[in-house]
C-alpha cells in the first residue's frame, strides 16, 4: 500500500469517528470538563512538581546544607560516569558480533543502575540525617524493571 493511501484510509477512519467524538462532546457540557480537569489536576495526593527545596519546606541553613552535599554528590557522580565511560569504551572496541556489543552495553547499563540507586541511598541518607522527612514515592506504572522481588 503507497504512503497516498494509507493518508487517505487513516482520514476516512477519522471522518467515520467525528460524529461519534461530536457526540459524546455534547454528553458533558464544557463547564463539567473544565470543572474535572481542574479535580484531577488538584487532587489530594497528586506528586507536585516544581522546586524541590519549596516543597520539603527548608530553612535557609538546611537549603545551604543540602545544596552543598548535592553538588558535592553530582560531582562525584560525572566521575564515575566517566570512569564507566572509560571502562565501556575497550568492550565496545573489542567486540566482535552483536551479543558481545549488547554484553558491553548491558554491563554499562548496570553500572549505571548501581550508580543511581547509591545515589539514591546516599540522599535518603542525608535528608534522614538532617531530619527531613520525605514520603516514599508510590509504585506506579512507569516504574517498571524494578527488578525481581525480596524473597
Amino acid at each position: 500500500m503507497n504512503p497516498v493511501s494509507t493518508q487517505r484510509s487513516r482520514l476516512v477512519l477519522f471522518g467515520r469517528a467525528l460524529p461519534v467524538i461530536a457526540a459524546l462532546s455534547l454528553l458533558a457540557p464544557p463547564v463539567v470538563l473544565s470543572q474535572t480537569l481542574v479535580a484531577a489536576e488538584t487532587r489530594q495526593g497528586a506528586p507536585q512538581r516544581g522546586n524541590p527545596e519549596e516543597r520539603l519546606k527548608l530553612s535557609p541553613a538546611q537549603a545551604k546544607e543540602l545544596f552543598t552535599a548535592r553538588q558535592a554528590m553530582e560531582r562525584r557522580g560525572i566521575q564515575v560516569r566517566q570512569e564507566i565511560l572509560q571502562k565501556t569504551r575497550p568492550c565496545i572496541d573489542q567486540a566482535q558480533n552483536l551479543q558481545a556489543l549488547g554484553a558491553c552495553k548491558r554491563s554499562q547499563r548496570q553500572a549505571y543502575a548501581s550508580l543511581m540507586e547509591k545515589e539514591r541511598q546516599e540522599m535518603r541518607d542525608l535528608l534522614q540525617k538532617m531530619g527531613i522527612s520525605v514520603p516514599e514515592r508510590p509504585a506506579g506504572p512507569a516504574r517498571r524493571h524494578q527488578g525481581k522481588p525480596a524473597s
